[in-house]
């Protein structure tokens, strides 16, 4: 349910984020994606030194496989905050407990976006 869902994917981001940063890599993260995607794409073009073809900008707006449809439709801080409507307190808390235990409260809290 909720709650291994959420231990996976803090495990699965930690261990990500923790490689990622102790082997230079560049950190993208989706809200940054969808809150500035023009500023993000640059930066991964700066990282990688290639410049990405214009379309990104229209593929950057779709909705991946994994998420809905609808997705498309809202904007960059409906994406990201929409995970906030539609959870219980109960389950923020649970949230927090997560976060907290694994390391991922330095990433990421109630704020949607990730800290810096």
């Amino acid at each position: 349910g909720f709650t291994s869902n959420l231990i996976f994917w803090a495990i699965e981001n930690r261990v990500a984020i923790d490689h990622a940063r102790a082997s230079g890599c560049l950190v993208v993260h989706y809200e940054d994606l969808c809150m500035s995607p023009r500023e993000e794409v640059a930066r991964i073009e700066e990282y990688l030194g290639v410049e990405l073809p214009d379309r990104i900008d229209k593929l950057i707006d779709k909705a991946s496989w994994s998420s809905s449809p609808q997705a498309a439709g809202l904007s960059g801080r409906e994406r990201i905050g929409k995970w906030t409507t539609e959870i219980s307190d109960g389950q923020l808390a649970i949230l927090e407990e997560v976060l907290a235990a694994s390391g991922m409260d330095a990433v990421y809290n109630r704020d949607t976006m990730p800290a810096r």
